[in-house]
């Protein structure tokens, strides 16, 4: 009885192969879905003092905060996390913008760290 069933077998194993791979042909995102896109739409750079022009730091801040933002749209971080990390970089764009800039790059190092994304 059991190699009456057989020859349908490959062909199921093959409708279940192709419907798992028409997944990966998908063009919605996470983001795209109403829960991811909700605060990925909402997010923006953060409101600060203008961060001097040129200085390693304002450049560290930019790019962590372009990083971020990336994953924001792309549903890689939640809320609550994003939340934490724009009080940061404000934070760190505070104490850029006053002219400590080294330690605002630690600020930012550490925010890095703080939520496992690799030394910038």
């Amino acid at each position: 009885m059991i190699l009456k069933y057989a020859p349908k077998a490959p062909a199921l194993l093959a409708l279940v192969v192709a419907a798992a791979l028409a997944g990966c042909n998908s063009n919605v995102s996470p983001a795209a879905s109403s829960a991811g896109s909700s605060y990925a739409e909402e997010s923006a750079p953060p409101v600060g003092p203008p961060l001097p022009a040129g200085a390693p730091c304002t450049h560290e801040i930019r790019k962590w905060n372009t990083l971020v933002s990336k994953d924001v749209r792309n549903g890689m971080v939640d809320r609550s996390v994003y939340k934490d990390i724009e009080s940061e970089i404000a934070q760190a764009r505070s104490v850029c913008a006053a002219g400590h800039g080294a330690r605002a790059i630690s600020l930012v190092q550490q925010s890095r760290k703080r939520h496992g994304y690799p030394p910038g």
